[in-house]
């Protein structure tokens, strides 16, 4: 039987049956080469080979600096073992010194960097080791010299102290000059010392110095001859070392004065203003336009409420806010230190009583004595005979603190007592308050704990009231109460004890029912279980008084609870203790007594510090502002926001007072009944609920029962947190899950600490502040944060500390604070508790705590000392410029800062917190004017946690986002700050009143001094944000021969992460291998100024894609917004951990399936569960891994791998043969700066990789859209059109890539060999691509086959077999053939070669495709025309393929009479709508 034969089978016969027509084009594997091969020579043309190793450098700078690092202590040594051998010689002529130089150079062979990087390194290194202990020495002197007190043990540092008391270095260590002089002949006197032998000087090869320090190089002499050499070389080395020195102190200091006195000039001065005063002015119109525009006034509002720092309060008033916290802040870490001071001395009291007499007494033993000691059980004469007089003495300081804070107590309730008595007196006197109303609640409450105080101090064998876990803890304390405990031990223990107390005069009374049963009531009472009664469900009544406190803490069923206060007032201080307490252990022992005396001192000390001082703010700070309701509407009506309102209250207010304000609310047209609705529709909030039978008021104190605006009470309350709701635990345990993962990679990295010192010196030279200004004691800054509270002996550091604290510039870091946020995330209840505990475990193993504590350390105090210096800067700076005007007496001064803030150059100059802090004993606590300014500056200039806004704070907790986006939004903050307060500085100007105040010519020196530091700062800020990084990457291009073409091209090959980035070039071989460190690690306003550069850059690399100017502008202006997105939008490090671990089924839009989000496989769908599951594991837990321990190993892929230091210790190269080397390790360690490589001879292949499948992709969309059973033959153009278009700009990317690899020194054979071999490329389409033109596709034999076995099958399609336009797809393919590409076009244009008109498609005369479809002539056919013609097909063509012709313009006419011929109506659709859609597609095949 004959074979069925189909119309396409002579378009594609069978492998055995003769050649079909496309069989020339596409011939089988082991065919003669076919008819494009002319035009695309096939692979074999470029033989496969292998990429080149790389000739390796002797040494890279990043190994160089290494070996200078290593090398630097042996230097160091070998330089003092050579001084004391130059001594030998010259004393005795012997032979000691050259053996010993020749021994180290032996040591230091094959470590010794060769490079200048490495020497360099060497030498910085070395100098800072050797120098350190010489500044310490001269920094402990100053310090003595300009009035401190000497407290040193060592004797280094004693003979330092001894010197500071001397004249001359008073004379020389208190002025600028003298300190410069002194350190200068110090770092001569270093050099000298330790500088090795062969060290050259500058002079040695810079020509134009002095020919006397040049070194005198080694000839073979010996002896004296050989020491006298060595030590002259060393006196050259310390004469260099000394000039240097003064003279980098001095060009650091005129880098900034500088530029403050040039800005003083008057008529630079006057210049400068006028430029300032026109940018803020600027600034001011475009503002009061932008009010102008509907709802502009309700977004800023909305703006200020969500991201700034005072969400919209008024910023004095949270300025007081923030000094509570300060100022409470402060009196607990003086409470810490007193607890460590205590401490350590009872340590060493317990070694001394072993050496002296051998008896082991624990540390548990001593600590059971002093607290026996501070409740009143032993005597002080007891505590010295045991432990020594040392330890009574710590103790004694606990106590009179505590003292201290109680005085202060003390009088505050004196104050509430005796105002509540005169009121209550007052009212009776007059008219009796309403029936019902208590007149012996508050007033009562405050004197009855006044008489508690005062008998406890009376009596001073109890230092310390006792604490009970009822009363400091209660919710957990009755969660832990079992509903059976008064069956269980711990309560029927109690009761037997107070039944023994109770008869102990009546003892034949113990065992009454009666006693008993009035024992147990007593205890129920006493913790507030007193309705539990005979008959009544105990566990009931253990949850009703759960609910009680829940509500009083704001916890509710729903997903957050309450906001709460921001500050605890502690009144279960103030509650009334019974005698039989302290006679009764085992009722104390029920209540949960605290018995760990640090605990019980550091609990009593701290509440008594955060009482007192938000008492205070409460009371007399914020309270005096505080407006009866009726007037306070009036008020609002017209357009002002009191600071809080009182509602009429009869409880709180005289008859007469109360009558007078509901008559003023009916008036209004309101009611008491209505009020609150009517606040609350104003924007106003309640601040909990009056106590009146509280002596503190409530929760609130004074303010306890007020309203005050929405933004006040924002700020005077604590953010929610989430509760024990089930999505709220687990939205808890992903948070606290997110804090281990950042807080492992980012703490305890040695790189990290190393880019926050250099990143936080930088913020001090943006804010005006470099070192060396002002000449401030920032060594005392120093020693507060290194030696830490706990350590400071020092009256006058303890009391820097406390001003510090106070002014809230410490323990105000950023990641710190926020990854305590996470982990402190709803954590208290549930399962969320559970996950908390296991964290705490973890990090608490061996080791791993000791080192997170010190890095924890490390980072608070490199933050700390950075905002210490730039306040002290600030506060340096105003001194002098008052200094400068002759402001001297406190009257100019006060002229002065009101002058200042008339300008808006400063918020305040008091702090009435502080004010009242100081007027109540507690003298250190008072900030100056100076201080006060100083301090807010440096929070608005420099990242502070407490600055953060609402809203970046509420993203930093989003689950699956955010990577510390407090970081970046402070990053804008300050930079914005501090460009906004050095421009007004700059625009400052003479006002009448201050000329009249002060005289004009002070009045004009102030200004001048303010504008010229105005220049300053504005300089600082300038220099850090841009100079400085385009001056090191301009200079490291200059090193390298990097031209400006190879950077462009550069940052486009970089990783996608680097858009924008300023990119330092560390080595660059000419051969595409390029090294380079990112700045943006280090740069503090990288995050602003990295979105700039990246919308710039990305606009500048869509002009070399030929994007029209408007596609330019929109590409750049979304890289610039998606780089200011990214810290926000960007996932958390172990969510993306997760994503990628999960598998994609059963997790739509979570899961990756095992694929991370750069396409790296963690494991394959062919794995077993078990590995993927394995793998998956090991993947996340990789992200909870402590960063010094990935540098061992790491898990990547879901396996376990070595770490970059085992990698360079055991010489294992990377995945992809990246090498690794010690050196480098260690360098990068030390410098904080991570290099990278782009190495084009392996990496290039990976933009023909990103090409392929894109391809493919597109190709499959087009051959889809053939394939569809629905499809019209103008769906199939359309689609065909747009694959086109597609590969069209895929081509265009892949062809700039190729030019940008060409441009960083890759030639075309290692592009080709990247492309063919390892991207698998075509040798034909990479060819052409690479010479700029464009490769189409054309219809596959595949997808006709398919269309044919479709209709072999018998299904139906729309379009028949012989109306698939076949031939108008190939000639889509056909006229676009060669076309040159958008980079390619783009550089014909802007060398002028081409006009600014669209591509002229590929000319009619002939091309490679015309032996198919046959050319422009009617008679000539191709073996596709003659098959879709109804024609029989014609012979296959045999002959060879035409060459390509170069694209050239065709002539109009020969166009218009090639594409007259009208389209056949298939083409159009089948129905008039279809054809009217497809009417353009038709013109253009037509050219119409």
């Amino acid at each position: 039987m004959a074979e069925n034969k189909g119309p396409l089978d002579d378009l594609f016969p069978p492998a055995a049956a003769a050649p079909g027509p496309l069989d020339d084009l596409f011939p089988p594997a082991s065919a003669a080469p076919g008819p494009l091969d002319d035009l695309f020579p096939p692979a074999s043309a470029a033989p496969r080979t292998s990429v080149p190793a790389a000739e390796e450098d002797d040494e890279g700078v990043v190994e160089s600096v290494g070996r200078g690092i290593v090398t630097a202590p042996i230097s160091l040594a070998q330089g003092l073992v050579e001084l004391g051998a130059i001594g030998l010689d010259s004393a005795f002529d012997t032979n000691t010194l050259r053996p010993v130089s020749d021994w180290f150079d032996e040591v230091k062979e094959g470590i010794e960097p060769t490079g200048n990087a490495g020497k360099i390194a060497e030498e910085v290194v070395g100098f800072g080791l050797g120098f350190i202990p010489i500044a310490g020495w001269l920094g402990r002197a100053s310090h003595v010299a300009k009035g401190g007190r000497a407290v040193a043990s060592s004797k280094f540092m004693k003979s330092a102290e001894q010197f500071g008391k001397t004249a001359a270095a008073k004379k020389l260590l208190t002025s600028r000059a003298g300190l410069f002089g002194t350190t200068a002949a110090a770092t001569g006197a270093y050099e000298g010392i330790f500088s090795p032998d062969g060290r050259e000087t500058l002079s040695d090869s810079v020509g134009v110095l002095p020919e006397a320090l040049k070194t005198e190089a080694y000839t073979g002499q010996s002896g004296r001859s050989e020491a006298g050499r060595q030590l002259r070389n060393k006196m050259r080395q310390a004469a260099e070392a000394s000039a240097m020195s003064a003279g980098f102190d001095t060009l650091l200091y005129g880098l900034g004065a500088g530029s403050r006195e040039v800005a003083k000039l008057p008529v630079i001065n006057e210049t400068l203003s006028a430029g300032g005063r026109g940018v803020v002015n600027a600034f001011d119109l475009v503002g009061r336009g932008v009010a102008k525009v509907p709802g502009a006034q309700q977004a800023k509002e909305g703006f200020d409420k969500y991201f700034s720092s005072t969400r919209g309060a008024d910023p004095t008033v949270v300025a007081n806010i923030q000094d509570v916290e300060g100022l409470t802040k402060a009196q607990k870490n003086r409470a810490v230190k007193l607890i460590t001071g205590y401490e350590n001395t009872m340590k060493g009291a317990l070694k001394e009583i072993k050496r002296q007499n051998g008896s082991r007494l624990s540390m548990e033993e001593a600590e059971k004595d002093i607290y026996n000691y501070l409740v009143g059980g032993l005597s002080d004469d007891a505590i010295t005979s045991r432990y020594g007089p040392a330890v009574l003495r710590d103790v004694s300081k606990l106590v009179q603190q505590s003292t201290d804070l109680e005085d202060i107590l003390v009088r505050q309730l004196e104050d509430v007592a005796s105002k509540e008595e005169l009121r209550l007196a007052g009212a009776t006197a007059q008219v009796p308050f309403a029936p019902g109303v208590s007149v012996t609640g508050r007033g009562t409450a405050a004197r009855e704990a006044l008489n508690q105080i005062k008998a406890l101090q009376q009596n001073r064998r109890a230092h310390l009231s006792r604490m009970f876990e009822v009363h400091q803890n209660p919710l957990k304390f009755y969660q832990e109460l079992d509903e059976n405990f008064m069956e269980q031990k711990p309560f029927q223990q109690a009761v037997e004890d107070l039944m023994r107390y109770n008869t102990r005069k009546n003892p034949q009374a113990f065992g009454s029912p009666e006693n008993r049963a009035n024992a147990e009531r007593l205890i129920l009472d006493i913790v507030g279980l007193g309705e539990i009664k005979p008959g009544v469900d105990p566990k009931a009544q253990i949850n009703n008084r759960l609910s009680q406190i829940k509500r009083e803490l704001g916890q509710t069923g729903g997903l957050a609870n309450e906001r709460q206060s921001l500050f605890r007032l502690a009144d279960e201080m103030l509650i009334s203790r019974k005698q039989l307490i302290t006679e009764v252990p085992a009722v104390r022992a029920f209540m949960g007594e605290v018995t760990d005396p640090k605990a019980l001192a550091i609990n009593t000390l701290n509440n008594l510090a955060e009482t007192t001082t938000a008492f205070d703010f409460y009371r007399n700070v914020v309270n005096p502002n505080t407006v009866g309701a009726g007037s306070a509407l009036s008020r609002i009506r017209e357009g002002a926001r009191p600071l809080a309102i009182e509602v009429p209250n009869p409880a709180q207010m005289t008859p007469d007072e109360y009558a007078s304000e509901v008559e003023l609310l009916r008036q209004g047209g309101l009611t008491v009944d209505n009020l609150e609705d009517t606040l609350d529709l104003y924007g106003y909030k309640k601040l909990g609920e009056a106590n009146p039978d509280s002596a503190l008021g409530g929760r609130f104190g004074d303010l306890s029962g007020k309203f005050v605006p929405a933004e006040v009470y924002d700020n005077l309350t604590a953010p929610v947190t989430l509760t024990a709701h089930p999505v709220s635990q687990l939205a808890s345990i992903v948070n606290q899950i997110k804090g281990l993962s950042q807080k492992q990679l980012i703490v305890p990295n040695v790189a990290s600490r190393v880019r926050d010192f250099l990143g936080n010196q930088l913020m001090r030279v943006a804010t005006g502040n470099a070192p060396s200004m002002y000449n401030q004691d920032y060594m005392g800054a120093a020693q507060v944060f290194l030696r830490g509270a706990s350590n400071l002996n020092d009256e006058g550091l303890e009391n820097l500390k406390f001003k510090l604290d106070a002014a809230g510039v410490t323990d105000s870091n950023i990641l710190l604070n926020a990854i305590k946020q996470y982990q402190e995330e709803g954590s208290a209840v549930g399962a969320a508790q559970k996950t908390r505990k296991v964290i705490e475990k973890y990090e608490g193993l061996p080791v791993m705590k000791q080192v997170m504590s010190f890095f924890e350390n490390v980072t608070d105090g490199v933050d700390g000392y950075s905002k210490a210096t730039v306040l002290m800067g600030e506060e340096a700076k105003l001194n002098e410029m008052f200094k400068g005007a002759s402001l001297n007496n406190p009257d100019d001064l006060g002229s002065a800062l009101n002058w200042m803030q008339r300008n808006n150059l400063a918020t305040r100059t008091r702090s009435e917190v502080l004010d009242f802090a100081a007027e109540e004993g507690r003298p250190s606590a008072r900030l100056s004017p100076v201080e006060i300014i100083a301090s807010d500056r440096t929070k608005a200039m420099m990242p502070t946690y407490s600055q953060i806004g609402t809203a970046v704070r509420a993203l930093d907790r989003a689950l699956p986002f955010g990577n510390f986006t407090s970081f970046a939004s402070e990053n804008i903050r300050n930079m914005s700050n501090i460009l906004n307060l050095g421009l007004k500085e700059l625009a400052s100007a003479v006002d009448d009143d201050l000329i009249a105040e002060i005289g004009e010519e002070r009045a004009r020196a102030l200004v001048r001094q303010t504008r010229a530091v105005g220049a300053q700062r504005l300089t600082g800020l300038l220099t850090v944000a841009a100079i400085t990084p385009k001056a090191m990457v301009r200079a490291s291009m200059n090193a390298t021969g990097t031209t400006e073409e190879q950077m462009d091209r550069l940052h486009e090959e970089a990783a996608d992460y680097l858009d924008g980035h300023d990119l330092v070039i560390l080595d660059n071989d000419g051969e595409g291998k390029y090294q380079y460190v990112d700045l943006s690690y280090v740069a503090p306003y990288s995050f602003v100024t990295d979105a700039v550069q990246a919308g710039l850059r990305a606009y500048s690399e869509r002009g070399r894609l030929d994007k029209s100017e408007a596609d330019q502008l929109a590409s750049g202006a979304w890289s610039s917004v998606s780089s200011l997105a990214d810290p926000f939008a960007s996932e958390s490090i172990v969510f993306e951990r997760i994503r990628d671990a999960l598998p994609s089924e059963g997790f739509p839009g979570i899961g990756r399936g095992g694929v991370t989000s750069t396409g790296a496989k963690i494991y394959r769908d062919t794995d077993d569960y078990g590995t993927k599951v394995a793998r998956g594991f090991f993947h996340v837990m990789d992200s909870l891994a402590p960063a010094y321990v990935k540098l061992a190993g790491e898990g990547k892929k879901g396996d376990i791998e070595p770490g970059r230091l085992t990698r360079a210790m055991m010489n294992t190269p990377g995945a992809r043969g990246q090498d690794y080397n010690t050196y480098e390790e260690l360098a990068r360690q030390v410098t904080g700066f991570t290099p990278m490589e782009l190495d084009l001879k392996k990496d290039f292949q990976f933009s023909g990789k990103e090409y392929a499948p894109r391809r493919s992709d597109a190709k499959t969309a087009a051959n889809r859209e053939i394939l569809r059973a629905d499809s019209t033959p103008a769906d199939m153009i359309s689609g065909w059109d747009n694959y086109l278009d597609t590969l069209y700009r895929e081509q265009s990317k892949l062809y700039n890539s190729i030019q940008a690899a060409r441009t960083l020194g890759l030639s075309d054979r290692e592009i080709q060999i990247n492309l063919v071999n390892k991207a698998n490329l075509g040798s034909k389409e990479a060819g052409v691509i690479m010479r700029g033109e464009f490769y189409p596709g054309t219809a596959s034999q595949e997808v006709l086959k398919d269309v044919m076995l479709q209709v072999r099958e018998g299904r139906t399609r729309l379009t028949g077999v012989k109306d698939i336009p076949v031939r108008e797809l190939m000639q889509l393919s056909k006229d676009r053939m060669l076309q040159p590409l958008a980079p390619e076009l783009f550089r014909k244009r802007q060398a002028q070669y081409v006009d600014e008109a669209e591509p002229k498609p590929v000319p009619s005369q002939g091309g490679p495709l015309d032996d198919i479809f046959g050319g422009p002539d009617a008679a000539q056919g191709g073996p596709l025309g003659d098959l879709f013609s109804g024609a029989s097909p014609a012979a296959p063509a045999t002959g060879p393929m035409p060459a390509p012709v170069v694209p050239q313009a065709t002539p109009a006419t020969a166009t218009a009479t090639a594409r007259t011929a009208p389209p056949a109506p298939a083409l159009l659709g089948g129905d008039p709508i279809s054809q009217a859609r497809n009417a353009e597609i038709s013109q253009r095949l037509s050219g119409q």
